[in-house]
């Protein structure tokens, strides 16, 4: 992949003089400031804590049962637990894009698109 407009136009260039079509670039979305939403970084936060605290009593009621703790860790109800948080904690640290060049309102990256360019 070239990595300017200008490698990307020469190569173009040299393909069409050999006589073969130049393939469909892929051009980056320009970084467009778009007004972000709201800001859920706390909604996050107190998911993160509550999964958090799905996990910790799991393993408290574990003591004292001879359940070992890897059986805990490997059941379906902490793993289910374990990824809500992992997903709560991305999309906590997605927040300080918002809005940014780049990322649309919510905070996702802006996907590239493929141009196809006529000659």
């Amino acid at each position: 992949m070239a990595k300017s407009s200008a490698q990307q136009a020469a190569i173009a260039i040299s393909m069409k003089k050999a006589g073969k079509k130049p393939k469909s670039l892929t051009k980056a979305q320009k970084g467009i400031s778009v007004k972000p939403t709201a800001d859920s970084t706390l909604i996050f936060h107190n998911k993160v804590k509550d999964e958090f605290k799905k996990q910790a009593d799991l393993v408290r009621k574990t003591r004292n049962t001879g359940i070992s703790l890897d059986d805990v860790y490997k059941s379906k109800e902490f793993t289910e637990s374990r990824k809500r948080q992992v997903e709560a904690q991305n999309n906590q640290k997605r927040q300080i894009n918002k809005g940014k060049p780049g990322y649309d309102k919510n905070g996702f990256p802006i996907k590239k698109s493929t141009t196809k360019k006529k000659g």
